[in-house]
């Protein structure tokens, strides 16, 4: 594991950084697997007695479908700054080549743009459009 010398991260903070994008891909597996348990018995061993319950199984389902693209979205962000790290890359904004910072990292590891930039990429693609999680 390398720095980027231009992130300014130390490898003690990207050994950090590490550890909560493992630890948050972690999670979103564990989460995932519950939501996958969930949809294959939502009701139980009930079986649907009444169209509320077959209205409410399909609400839950589309609401699950929805968080798992969520998911895979952030897992894909998630995996994309794991590569930049072992690839000596991370901490420097994909738009600017300037640093991310430390505290923005921390509160979001996968950043790929410093929340200068990512708000002027908003801004430019109008109001809806949102690139991370």
């Amino acid at each position: 594991m390398k720095a980027d010398p231009r992130s300014e991260l130390t490898e003690q903070q990207i050994t950090l950084l590490k550890a909560k994008l493992e630890l948050g891909r972690a999670n979103l597996i564990d989460r995932q697997s519950g939501r996958r348990r969930a949809l294959e018995h939502p009701l139980g061993d009930r079986e649907p007695a009444d169209p509320g319950d077959l209205a409410q199984q399909s609400l839950g389902d589309a609401v699950n479908t929805q968080l798992g693209e969520q998911a895979l979205q952030q897992m894909r962000e998630i995996d994309a700054a794991l590569l930049r790290i072992e690839r000596g890359q991370y901490g420097v904004c994909e738009g600017t080549g300037e640093p991310i910072g430390f505290d923005r990292l921390s509160a979001k590891p996968w950043a790929r743009y410093t929340a200068a930039y990512e708000t002027q990429r908003e801004a430019a693609e109008g109001p809806g459009v949102s690139h991370q999680i």
